[in-house]
C-alpha cells in the first residue's frame, strides 16, 4: 500500500503541532504532507481514504 509505505520511511516522519485542535484536522495535514511527498495522489484523495479507514475503526490518531 502506497501510504503505509510513505508512512514507514523515516525520512518522512512529520511532527508538526501547530494549530492540530482535532482529529479531523490531524488527517487535514497529514494528507497535505503525503501528498508532497507523492508522485501521484493528491491531497484530497488520501484525506478521504484516511477518513474512510477511520470510520472503520481507531488508528490511535488524536481522541
Amino acid at each position: 500500500m502506497l501510504i503505509a509505505s510513505l508512512l514507514v520511511n523515516a525520512s518522512h516522519i512529520y511532527c508538526d503541532q501547530q494549530n492540530i485542535t482535532s482529529k479531523k484536522r490531524l488527517i487535514e495535514k497529514l494528507s497535505h504532507y503525503l501528498a508532497e511527498h507523492s508522485q501521484n495522489l493528491s491531497a484530497s484523495r488520501i484525506y478521504h481514504a484516511l477518513l474512510e479507514r477511520e470510520r472503520l475503526g481507531s488508528t490511535g490518531l488524536g481522541k
